[in-house]
């Protein structure tokens, strides 16, 4: 099985409740790509939130090691629930954030060409400070 379809699955028993599955899929996945950043962040807090802590120091390593490298996809909220620096929590937010973000959008024109207009958009429905 490629290792996409391994994580995909992982990602299923665990929305189905099958904690045990998942954390077997997250591991297969990381047999097969151990460079996989998101299949080493969800593993980690699979086995957290389950409570298996028999082998989760080497995944920890892992963690920190692929922050070190700059490693693509590793979820600096996994990282926030375990020893580490201020500039590695850092890095991996970063490297994490970029792999989102597209390049900041660029206005056509200057702000400096007449009035300027400003919009607000609100994803509450009215129950805002601002609706009042």
């Amino acid at each position: 099985m490629p290792f996409e379809a391994a994580f995909e699955l992982a990602g299923l028993l665990d929305q189905r409740g099958d904690a045990a599955g998942a954390i077997a899929e997250y591991r297969q996945t990381l047999k097969l790509e151990p460079a996989h950043g998101p299949a080493l962040s969800q593993l980690l807090f699979a086995l957290r939130r389950g409570a298996e802590w028999h082998d989760m120091a080497q995944f920890e390593r892992a963690l920190i090691e692929g922050v070190g490298r700059g490693q693509a996809h590793l979820s600096p909220f996994v990282l926030l629930a375990q020893p580490s620096t201020r500039a590695a929590q850092r890095q991996c937010a970063e490297s994490f954030a970029s792999g989102l973000a597209g390049p900041p959008l660029r206005s056509a024109r200057t702000l400096s060409e007449g009035r300027l207009r400003i919009g607000y958009l609100a994803g509450d429905c009215g129950v805002h400070a601002t609706a009042f």
